[in-house]
């Protein structure tokens, strides 16, 4: 990782495209929380918020190829690991907001969706949205540059683009050695692995 040169773009373009990323994020933001709540209602006692990790031979692969050939081959597994991101970000995103570790008022959120959650909800939803380990999966930290990172995976096109987009955030993520295993199999020892393999 951090192998590329990050792509530069002027500051009237950047803030046109940040914009238009922010709200294509922000507009099902809402949604996804009111969505990530009503899968907790239903879940049952004892079972954990469901979690999708990324490949590690895949993703691996995709970057060796990448570095030998200069092209993207795997499209497909490019659109996966893009999705399993973006959809682990939101889903920390959520947590970190109904745990009460941001300036957003979770309540305020529930009331505008007519959605209420008493104490016992709220302990048992901290019980509910923990990984293997039972730490919460919440981020006080890396929230801001993964949620930035991911308005910028969101908003460009080609898989090459899109590959320096995941690279980064994966730099943030194996950075934060806590949530690594929330992203990637094997954790931190897996991006290790894809930091120091030579082709």
């Amino acid at each position: 990782m951090n192998w590329y040169k990050r792509l530069q773009a002027n500051e009237e373009d950047r803030w046109q495209w940040d914009e238009d990323a922010m709200w294509d994020y922000y507009d099902e933001h809402d949604n996804h929380m009111m969505n990530q709540v009503r899968e907790f209602n239903e879940s049952k006692p004892g079972d954990r918020q469901p979690w999708r990790l990324i490949p590690l031979p895949r993703v691996k692969k995709i970057w060796a190829d990448y570095i030998r050939m200069g092209f993207v081959r795997d499209t497909k597994g490019i659109q996966l690991i893009e999705d399993i991101i973006i959809e682990n970000v939101r889903k920390i995103h959520a947590n970190t907001i109904m745990m009460g570790h941001t300036m957003q008022d979770p309540e305020d959120i529930l009331t505008d969706n007519e959605m209420t959650m008493n104490e016992s909800d709220r302990h048992d939803y901290s019980d509910w949205a923990v990984d293997d380990n039972g730490v919460r999966r919440i981020s006080d930290y890396a929230l801001n540059n993964l949620v930035n990172g991911t308005l910028e995976l969101m908003h460009v096109k080609t898989p090459e683009e899109k590959l320096q987009k995941i690279d980064f955030i994966l730099n943030v993520v194996h950075q934060r050695s806590d949530i690594a295993s929330w992203f990637v199999q094997g954790g931190i020892e897996g991006l290790d692995e894809l930091s120091n393999q030579t082709i």
